[in-house]
């Protein structure tokens, strides 16, 4: 959280937050899955090799396998 503005930043995070949920329900009414990934995640991916073939199994097992939830990795 920044330090400052602090309150602008908490309303912004609600917000954010609440229609993330919005989405990824609708989303899933239809059968989507949903995948998660932080841009710190893809950066370390970036910059360790081993890291990222982890990720990049853990991300297609994610896929292939039914009713796996896989977020915010």
């Amino acid at each position: 959280m920044p330090k400052s503005n602090t309150e602008f930043w908490t309303q912004k995070f609600v917000r954010n937050t609440e229609l993330n949920i919005r989405v990824y329900e609708a989303l899933k009414k239809q059968n989507i899955k949903v995948i998660i990934i932080w841009e710190c995640t893809v950066k370390k991916m970036m910059k360790d090799e081993v890291y990222k073939n982890q990720m990049m199994a853990e991300i297609a097992d994610a896929i292939r396998e039914e009713g796996r939830v896989l977020t915010e990795f």
